[in-house]
């Protein structure tokens, strides 16, 4: 009898067990996070970087060309190698931990808005060192896209044939591509520890990963449409929009968001057989939003937000000067502030993740 009891209240607990599971809509997986962090090194970060690199190397190219001598098609070479290079860096922006930290690239390459009225006291006084903090606002993209795009046609000759104006776009360009060389060569060593960090915990590659995918899609929503659009001031900023010079805001943030939807879906290559991507982790993990998995709906806001972007017609610091252009911006800054609210708070959760960083970063 005693015996029966036993096993009568051990089949309640097993019993008991197995509904509590089924509740939580969030098993204990075992999910190989070594397949994902292979996956996303060899497959999205490490060609990401070295197309950047490769980029580099065009631009150094073509401005060597121009420096040598000046023409219009020289000039138009250097611009569009300069546009390629940051198209690039929309692929490789979410990606500043391990040696993009080591030299904070987001900052260094690409702090905005840009200081115009430094960049012209250090050409004046050809006095200055880049490699300071105080000069983040005076270098890189930003930089380059005032300088280069800032010209008026009748202009550009003596321009790109001052010595000091060629000696300055020299140094940023020089600059530019030492701290992408460096990130890009670091990666060929750092590749073995980011793979083998599998946790959860703060110091975890996959923490890394999403900490600083999620700070990156943040600081896109803040920086590239809040700011400009008025959101932090009572006044809109039309040349603190990214690349206003070049008027090529809305073309950056597109490979921007492209960028952010693969590294949910991980790269065209996935390995069908593992869970090595973050998509296939999250539906493991059955997690759900309202009456869909938490991945498609991430994906599907993804989506929405790069289809609002598509009906933009007209560049955005032209936007803000007509009501209905700019109505169309502030709509995809709430579908953004939509999908930060899905990663930074439904995926993170889902994940067991800890965000870490600060939201106080204003570049």
């Amino acid at each position: 009898m005693i015996f029966k009891k036993v096993i009568y209240v051990l089949f309640i607990a097993v019993f008991m067990l197995s509904c509590s599971n089924e509740n939580t809509g969030n098993p204990k997986i075992d999910i190989d996070k070594k397949a994902l962090l292979t996956n996303y090194a060899d497959n999205l970060i490490i060609p990401a970087f070295e197309d950047l690199y490769l980029k580099s190397n065009t631009l150094i190219e073509r401005f060597a060309e121009l420096k040598l001598e000046y023409s219009e098609q020289r000039y138009n070479k250097v611009r569009q190698a300069f546009s390629d290079l940051r198209n690039s860096w929309q692929y490789c922006s979410a990606y500043g931990f391990g040696p993009a930290e080591d030299v904070v690239l987001r900052q260094t390459l690409n702090t905005f808005p840009t200081d115009t009225i430094r960049i012209k006291d250090n050409i004046a006084s050809g006095t200055y060192s880049l490699v300071t903090s105080s000069n983040f606002k005076a270098k890189g993209f930003p930089a380059l896209d005032y300088l280069l795009f800032n010209v008026e046609s009748n202009t550009q000759e003596s321009v790109f044939t001052d010595t000091k104006v060629l000696q300055y776009l020299e140094d940023i360009i020089k600059d530019i591509k030492t701290n992408i060389d460096y990130v890009r060569n670091g990666w060929q060593s750092y590749r073995d520890v980011f793979i083998s960090k599998t946790g959860n915990d703060a110091g975890s590659s996959l923490s890394l990963l999403i900490n600083e995918f999620v700070k990156d899609y943040e600081l896109a929503k803040r920086a590239k449409v809040g700011f400009p659009l008025g959101k932090s001031s009572s006044d809109v900023l039309p040349y603190h929009f990214e690349a206003p010079y070049s008027m090529n805001s809305s073309r950056i943030l597109g490979f921007n968001l492209q960028s952010y939807r693969m590294i949910i879906t991980g790269p065209e290559n996935n390995d069908l057989t593992k869970t090595d991507n973050l998509y296939e982790y999250l539906s493991e993990l059955s997690v759900t939003r309202g009456d869909a998995l938490l991945a498609d709906v991430i994906l599907e806001e993804f989506d929405e937000t790069i289809g609002l972007l598509n009906k933009m017609d007209i560049p955005f610091r032209k936007s803000l000067e007509l009501p209905t252009e700019k109505e169309k911006i502030e709509a995809l800054y709430k579908n953004m502030q939509e999908s930060v609210v899905l990663l930074k708070t439904d995926m993170v959760s889902a994940m067991g993740i800890l965000i870490n960083y600060q939201d106080n970063d204003g570049d």
